[in-house]
């Protein structure tokens, strides 16, 4: 991919993309976790975009976001422990969002907002069907939404959610400064990879290796 990209505005020493050229390259906020799992996702996917296979747990996953969208129109906050701010709350569903100057774009299963005396809060809301607790590179594409939700619409936004499906729970996330500028310098980094299109290192994790949908393409590794 062209350099064009990546003039002149720096996280913390790292290229970021230019807002003002035409036709440019955006991110996908979930490219956050991939690269967070193993970097060479992201140039697969990027670099090599027509080898990557859609599986039946992705549309699987969707099917069950779409059950839990009907659900949550008719259930109240108490489950995200914000009851007391139901008179000045509503939800928005598939809310997308997107940042020009990181080239980074995304979109929300749900955003809790409350607009309360002149401020307006967002909380994020992203469904995961599992019962394990979300790691961190879940937590770092959750900052990556609400980091996207204040650019965008101005707001503030300092906690947000997952809610596990099948658990019927919600896990609240503060999501402050420091995450939210890491998700700045990640993005950099990422846009630094496919922009010069160099193989980056493994995850080195042999677990998650196992049951990556990219293993054969890894010949240093396999």
């Amino acid at each position: 991919m062209s350099g064009s990209f990546f003039p002149n505005a720096q996280v913390e020493g790292l290229d970021l993309p230019d807002p003002l050229l035409p036709e440019p390259f955006y991110l996908h906020v979930s490219d956050l976790r991939q690269y967070s799992y193993c970097q060479r996702v992201l140039y697969y996917a990027y670099c090599l975009p027509k080898v990557r296979p859609v599986t039946y747990k992705m549309e699987e996953g969707e099917e069950q976001h779409l059950e839990e969208k009907e659900r949550e129109q008719h259930r109240g906050l108490a489950i995200y422990g914000l009851k007391e701010l139901e008179p000045w709350a509503s939800k928005r569903f598939d809310v997308r969002v997107q940042s020009d100057g990181l080239r980074l774009r995304g979109r929300l299963d749900m955003v809790i907002d409350v607009v309360r005396e002149g401020e307006h809060t967002c909380y994020p809301v992203e469904y995961k069907a599992t019962r394990q607790q979300p790691g961190p590179q879940y937590r770092l594409q959750l900052a990556a939404y609400a980091l996207l939700l204040e650019e965008q619409e101005g707001v503030v936004a300092k906690e947000g959610y997952f809610f596990l499906v099948p658990l019927r729970r919600a896990i609240a996330v503060r999501l402050d400064r420091s995450v939210k500028e890491k998700v700045r310098r990640v993005v950099a980094e990422m846009h630094a990879v496919v922009r010069g299109e160099s193989v980056p290192p493994g995850c080195g994790v042999a677990g998650r290796c196992a049951l990556c949908e990219f293993r054969r393409f890894c010949n240093d590794i396999f």
